[in-house]
């Protein structure tokens, strides 16, 4: 299948100089082009518009509000006649590069699409006992391109490893995560793992705190 190639056609945001160069140089390829006859606008036509528009760029150097509004106007025509000849060559060019290049206009670069990537890695974080009695607050850093993260809990056992993990909702902001409902003086274990376009992190590794 042969890739399609468009005339780049923007014309925000760029200098007057620059539009008058953009035009002179369309004329200058449109000119007798053997590749593209017969252009809806004479490559002539656009040549004098193109002068005209220059010379409103001196004449408004000065700052004068009659001559700057006159540039103005000036710059939407030949905006205008660019853009009808640009969609022109892109319809004719027969999706070749050389030729849309040979008419003086710029090909559009082709958006650059990247595969999503894994996940830099589990967040990491500090675990606070909280203001009330059986409360412990997890806070995070977050993770590049996150959507989300889960946080979970576990008492520790007499073994030293954790117990039932008790795994909380999924939120998308780990600044502030509040766990209630703990026992004073037993020590908890806290991970979490975040959630990209490829799935989940592994968990992180515990941090430790007794509940207070």
């Amino acid at each position: 299948m042969t890739k399609q190639v468009r005339v780049k056609l923007s014309y925000a945001g760029r200098s007057d100089t620059d539009v008058v160069t953009q035009g002179v140089g369309v004329v200058d390829g449109m000119t007798n082009n053997p590749k593209l006859v017969n252009p809806p606008i004479n490559p002539a036509d656009l040549k004098t518009e193109v002068g005209t528009y220059a010379s409103l760029i001196a004449a408004a150097a000065d700052g004068g509000k009659k001559a700057i509004a006159e540039r103005h106007k000036q710059r939407a025509v030949v905006v205008k006649m660019l853009r009808q000849l640009g969609h022109w060559v892109e319809a004719n060019c027969n999706d070749d590069a050389a030729i849309l290049q040979s008419s003086g206009f710029q090909q559009q670069a082709t958006p650059v699409r990247t595969s999503p990537q894994p996940l830099a890695g589990p967040p990491s974080f500090k675990v606070d006992n909280g203001p009330n009695s059986g409360q412990a607050i997890m806070r995070g850093k977050p993770v590049p391109k996150a959507v989300s993260y889960t946080a979970r809990y576990a008492p520790m056992g007499p073994d030293g490893k954790p117990g039932s993990w008790t795994e909380m909702h999924p939120v998308t902001v780990i600044r502030s995560i509040t766990v209630t409902g703990l026992t004073p003086g037993t020590t908890y274990a806290f991970q979490m793992r975040a959630l990209g376009r490829l799935g989940y992190t592994d968990w992180s590794d515990s941090v430790t705190r007794m509940s207070m």
